[in-house]
């Protein structure tokens, strides 16, 4: 993700590529409280609250991968 306007809002389908993470995923992590936006009935997240999300929470359990 280097590169990328920290302050830069991305869709949730965009963020998914960015981090490599399953929709599902990323809907949970706005569960448990990551900050998004919703604009023009789109959700958006802050690039730097995805990766700092990531970071913090990205491996729950010791998984690394999103299981079904």
């Amino acid at each position: 993700m280097t590169g990328l306007d920290p302050q830069r809002l991305v869709t949730l389908r965009a963020a998914e590529k960015l981090v490599g993470r399953s929709r599902r995923t990323l809907l949970a992590w706005q569960a448990d409280g990551m900050p998004t936006e919703l604009l023009g009935g789109v959700r958006h997240v802050r690039v730097a609250d995805l990766t700092d999300w990531q970071r913090r929470h990205g491996r729950r359990h010791g998984r690394t991968r999103d299981t079904i």
